[in-house]
């Protein structure tokens, strides 16, 4: 892809996107210590009343630099991570007719942060812009005359005391400040009028919701929810009988901001998020009490009442659209799954699942000979919870498969084949236990994730907040190369050093009730391999 210089503000726009996914165009020195200076802030030139905005560290420096070279060093293999990004741009963003290129006409005037806003929408369209921090504005005007010298479609103007130009479809681009931004011509126009005085980085609701944001953030974004919550309303592009069961979470998404970061460490990525909370998060122990050699684990709290307030809001949505006759338009009739599924199991799913509390999954084993799974939920209404089950073992039973009685429970299995499953229910849990799990390593593990050094390396990248999920990778891999099917595959050869750096996923939250907080870290390891034959593992 080269640079049209036909259109140089699109041009600037497509640059603007590259840098953004290329994080890492590290230039700064490589000494330590801090992040460095961070130069002009794109908020400054942000319209206040912008629904989105975003920004992302291009020049990091000092220890930022050094953690970003670490983490993505480990994932691509290079030596110079760096150096091979500052090529990828070089080569993608150049133009022989008009002798320019990203090393030449725009690294060296190019600031550390570059930003990006949507200061409109409608259901046809947005209106933004992309901002580019300078540390040299002559030579970023520079750039801009040299792409357009040679093209007729191009005119000047000036808005406010600020000269941009602008192209034939509207857009325009031009020197803002300490900014290069570039967009169409009423966001350009809502920038020069942010950086006189009525910016996003004047605003006391954006600058309360970016507080938290960590300083060594690679990248932050911020989103004004009311906004957009009364854009998707205005538009008409939805009924407002399919948005009424959806009422009560829009009104709490237009409660408070939603703000985006993402950090980088030597051994680490992370992504953190804040938002408008209910209450609503994993605040037991669920995940860490699974057995530790558990490679995938996850907790959901309040499962029954998101169940069944999901099932409302669906029934509530699909006959909002139907006629008095139960049809959709054109006069297909609807099935009543509800009340399919209760002659079926005798379940009423508008009351029936209020008894399903907290529940946490997990699966382990590295060979298909070992794998083995569970389920724990927890409820305050074991009566509820019998009943419930004993309606889906019978329609289960009705499916042809086999249900007996044992002592904790209930044994299920397929006949003719050697696997299976038990339910017990006791101490105010539901457990499911199947193929290499029994219900005894579910209750009563010999030791658990908390207990796993591996676990709880993962656990402390999420700070103080409580673990919802967590993927351990080495032995995912394990599994997949014991199926004796990947070990040939070149594309899985080829991806075999990067799969081999990865080495955990985890992610985990907290809600007070009016803020909800989340992370998700993956964790990076050294690559133990460098593509070579995939071994099958055995048990």
């Amino acid at each position: 892809m080269q640079i049209c210089s036909k259109y140089p503000v699109r041009s600037f726009l497509l640059l603007f996107a590259a840098v953004a996914a290329l994080t890492l165009v590290a230039c700064g020195d490589d000494s330590g210590g801090d992040s460095g200076d961070l130069g002009p802030d794109p908020a400054t030139v942000t319209p206040a009343a912008a629904i989105a905005y975003g920004e992302l560290v291009v020049k990091p420096e000092g220890q930022m630099r050094d953690d970003l070279n670490a983490s993505v060093g480990k994932l691509t293999g290079d030596d110079d991570p760096v150096g091979m990004l500052q090529s990828m741009l070089d080569s993608e963003f150049s133009d022989p007719d008009s002798d320019f290129s990203y090393s030449e006409d725009v690294e060296p005037w190019l600031g550390p942060r570059v930003g990006g806003f949507l200061s409109d929408a409608t259901q046809e369209s947005a209106i933004g812009a992309g901002v580019l921090s300078t540390i040299d504005t002559g030579a970023a005007q520079d750039a801009i005359d040299k792409l357009a010298e040679s093209e007729s479609d191009v005119e000047d103007a000036s808005y406010n005391g600020t000269d941009y130009q602008v192209d034939g479809e509207g857009f325009a681009i031009g020197i803002v400040g300490d900014f290069v931004v570039a967009g169409q011509e009423p966001a350009f126009e809502a920038a020069v009028d942010a950086e006189a005085g009525d910016s996003l980085a004047d605003s006391p609701d954006a600058e309360a919701a970016l507080a938290d944001t960590p300083d060594e953030s690679v990248f932050s974004a911020y989103v004004d929810s009311a906004r957009l919550v009364d854009i998707v309303k205005a538009s008409g592009s939805v009924d407002e009988k399919a948005l009424a069961p959806y009422e009560e979470q829009l009104s709490q998404l237009a409660g408070a901001p939603v703000v985006f970061s993402g950090q980088a460490g030597p051994d680490s990525l992370a992504i953190q998020f804040s938002g408008p909370g209910d209450g609503t998060a994993v605040e037991s122990d669920g995940v860490a009490a699974l057995p530790a050699d558990a490679w995938l684990a996850l907790a959901a709290p309040a499962v029954g009442d998101q169940i069944q307030t999901g099932i409302d809001q669906a029934l509530q949505g699909l006959e909002s659209g139907l006629d008095g006759f139960g049809n959709v338009p054109g006069g297909t009739q609807v099935p009543d799954i509800r009340n399919q599924l209760e002659g079926q199991t005798g379940l009423d799913l508008t009351k029936d699942l209020a008894w399903i509390g907290n529940t946490s999954i997990f699966v382990r084993g590295s060979s298909l000979l070992n794998v083995g799974a569970g389920l724990v939920i927890e409820t305050d209404d074991e009566a509820a919870a019998r009943s419930a089950i004993a309606g889906l073992l019978k329609a289960a039973s009705r499916q042809g498969l086999t249900v007996s009685k044992t002592a904790d429970g209930f044994q299920l299995g397929v006949e003719g084949l050697p696997v299976g499953a038990e339910i017990a229910i006791a101490d105010g849990k539901v457990v499911l236990a199947g193929a290499g799990a029994t219900i005894d390593d579910v209750l009563n593990p010999s030791e658990t994730l908390g207990d796993s050094s591996a676990f709880s390396g993962a656990s402390d990248a999420l700070g103080d907040l409580t673990p919802a999920f967590y993927l351990d990778f080495e032995t995912v891999l394990s599994l997949a190369e014991s199926t004796g099917q990947v070990g040939g595959d070149p594309g899985y050869q080829a991806a075999k050093p990067t799969l081999d750096a990865l080495d955990y996923l985890v992610a985990g939250g907290n809600d007070d009730g009016e803020t909800s907080n989340g992370k998700i870290v993956l964790g990076l390891k050294e690559p133990s391999s460098s593509g070579g034959e995939a071994a099958a593992i055995t048990p």
